[in-house]
C-alpha cells in the first residue's frame, strides 16, 4: 500500500509542480477536456432540436468569420513567445493592436459597399442579415486571439481553461433554449456562437486592468513597431499564406456541398467535422501551445534534446488518438444514426472518411511550432499550397460524379496524402527517421481498424 502510494506521489510530482511542462499541459487539457464533454453531452439534445440545414447555415457563418479572422493579425501572434523581454515584446504587441484595428475597418467598408458581390459569389444568401454581424465577430475573434497569444506568452494556462469551459457552458445552455423556443431556426446557434466569444473577452476583463498588460501600451514608437514588422515579417510572408491556403482549403467542402448540392449537406459535413475536431482539437491545443513554449525553451537552452522532445510528443499524441478513431473509422455511420437521430447519419459517414486523415493531422499540427523555431516557416506555405491542389482535385472528382459521398471521400483522400508528406517534412527537418516513424504508424492504423471491423462482424453475426 505504501509502495502504491509513493508511486502516485511520484507521478503526481510533475503536475503539481508550479509552471512545469505537465502542469501546463494538465491546465490546458482540463479545459478543452470539460469544453468537449460538454458538447458531446449535449449534443445528442442539439441534433434533436436543429435540423441539418440549420446547422448548414451556421456552418457557412462561422467558415466566413475564421476565414476573415485569420487575416486580421497577419499572424504576428504565433510570434509572441519569441522575445526575450517586455521591452522585446512591447512593440510587438502594439502592432498586432494596429494592425487589428486597420483591419476590422477595411473588411467593415468591404463587406457593406460590396454585399451583393460576395453573397452571389459565395452563396452567402442564406445568412440574411446576419451577413452584417460579421465584421463584429470578426472583431471579437481577433481581439480573442491576441489575448490569447499573452496568456500564452505569460504561461496562464489555467486562466485560459478555465475560461474555455465558461464561455462553452454558456453557449451550449443558450443554443438549447433558443432551438426549443424557435424550433431548430439558425439564429440560435449563431447568437450562442456570439455570444461564447463575448463572455471569453469579457471573462479576461481583469487581465486588460492589471498594470503588467498595461505597461505594454506604454513607449508607442512607430519606428519600433516599423522595425518589429520587419523582425518577423516571416509570419505575414509565410506562416500566414500557408494558414490561410490551409484553413480556406480546408471548409471548401462546405462551400461545395452547399453549392452543389444542399445546405442539408453543408450542415451534415460541419456538424460530423465538429464532433470529430473536438477530441482532436482538445489533444492538439493542448499539447502544441504548450510544446511551442517549451519547444522555444529547449532550442534556447539546449537544442540537441529537441528531436527527442518533438518524437516523444508525435508518437503520446499518435497512440492516444490511434483507438478511437479507428472505432470511428469503422463504426461511425450506424453511431451517428443512433446517437444524434437518423437526420444525422450522412454525418456518420461523412466522419467515417474525415477520421482517415485526422490521426496524421494531429501528429503533424501538434508539432508544427518546430519550424518556427528552425526558421522554416516557408515550409508551412508550400505544404499549404500541396494541400489545396491535392484538395481541389479529390472535391472536382466529386463533383463529376455528381455524389456528395465522393465529395468528401475525394477531398479526404488528397487531404491523407498531404498530412502523410507534412509528417515526414517535420520529422525529416529534425534528422529523425522520418519514412520508417510514419510507415510503421500506418501498419498499426491499419491493424487496429481490422481488428476493429473484424470486432463489428462477429457481432452482426451473433446478434
Amino acid at each position: 500500500m505504501l509502495l502504491l502510494r509513493t508511486k502516485f506521489k511520484n507521478a503526481l510530482a510533475p503536475i503539481l509542480k508550479k509552471g512545469s511542462f505537465a502542469q501546463n499541459v494538465t491546465f490546458t487539457f482540463s479545459g478543452g477536456f470539460f469544453t468537449a464533454l460538454l458538447s458531446l453531452l449535449l449534443s445528442p439534445v442539439i441534433t434533436r432540436l436543429y435540423a441539418p440545414d440549420a446547422y448548414g447555415v451556421f456552418s457557412l457563418f462561422s467558415a466566413i468569420v475564421l476565414n476573415l479572422s485569420m487575416l486580421g493579425t497577419l499572424r504576428y501572434t504565433q510570434a509572441f513567445v519569441l522575445p526575450k523581454n517586455t521591452k522585446q515584446f512591447r512593440p510587438l504587441f502594439q502592432l498586432t493592436i494596429l494592425l487589428g484595428l486597420i483591419y476590422i475597418l477595411l473588411i467593415g467598408f468591404s463587406l457593406y459597399s460590396f454585399k451583393a458581390l460576395i453573397t452571389k459569389t459565395f452563396g452567402l444568401e442564406a445568412l440574411g442579415g446576419w451577413y452584417f454581424v460579421i465584421p463584429f465577430v470578426v472583431l471579437l475573434v481577433i481581439t480573442n486571439e491576441i489575448v490569447k497569444a499573452y496568456c500564452l506568452r505569460k504561461k496562464l494556462f489555467k486562466l485560459n481553461a478555465g475560461v474555455e469551459v465558461f464561455s462553452s457552458l454558456n453557449a451550449k445552455a443558450i443554443s438549447v433554449f433558443f432551438g426549443y423556443f424557435l424550433a431548430g431556426n439558425s439564429f440560435g446557434l449563431i447568437f450562442s456562437d456570439i455570444f461564447s466569444r463575448t463572455t471569453f473577452f469579457i471573462a479576461r476583463f481583469s487581465l486588460f486592468t492589471s498594470n503588467r498588460f498595461k505597461r505594454l501600451f506604454r513607449s508607442f514608437s512607430l519606428k519600433k513597431i516599423k522595425s518589429t514588422f520587419f523582425e518577423y515579417s516571416s509570419y505575414p510572408k509565410y506562416v500566414l499564406p500557408g494558414n490561410y491556403i490551409n484553413l480556406f482549403s480546408e471548409q471548401l467542402p462546405l462551400f461545395v456541398l452547399g453549392a452543389y448540392f444542399s445546405t442539408a449537406f453543408t450542415g451534415a459535413y460541419g456538424f460530423g467535422g465538429a464532433m470529430l475536431s473536438m477530441p482532436m482539437s482538445l489533444l492538439a491545443r493542448s499539447f502544441s501551445s504548450v510544446f511551442l513554449q517549451k519547444g522555444a525553451e529547449v532550442y534556447h537552452s539546449n537544442p540537441d534534446q529537441l528531436a527527442g522532445l518533438t518524437l516523444k510528443l508525435h508518437n503520446r499524441i499518435f497512440y492516444l488518438g490511434l483507438l478511437p478513431i479507428s472505432f470511428l473509422i469503422v463504426n461511425a455511420d450506424w453511431l451517428f444514426s443512433f446517437v444524434f437521430s437518423t437526420n444525422w447519419e450522412y454525418a456518420g459517414v461523412f466522419v467515417q472518411l474525415m477520421a482517415v486523415v485526422s490521426l496524421f493531422k494531429l501528429s503533424s499540427t501538434s508539432i508544427i511550432s518546430v519550424r518556427r523555431l528552425y526558421g522554416k516557416e516557408q515550409h508551412t506555405l508550400y505544404i499549404s499550397i500541396v494541400l489545396v491542389v491535392l484538395r481541389t482535385t479529390g472535391l472536382a472528382v466529386g463533383v463529376y460524379m455528381n455524389d456528395p459521398v465522393l465529395v468528401v471521400a475525394g477531398y479526404c483522400t488528397g487531404n491523407l496524402i498531404g498530412y502523410l508528406i507534412n509528417n515526414y517534412l517535420i520529422l525529416n527537418l529534425l534528422k529523425l527517421k522520418a519514412l520508417s516513424i510514419i510507415f510503421k504508424k500506418v501498419l498499426l492504423l491499419g491493424a487496429a481498424c481490422s481488428l476493429f471491423y473484424v470486432v463489428k462482424n462477429l457481432i452482426s453475426l451473433m446478434f
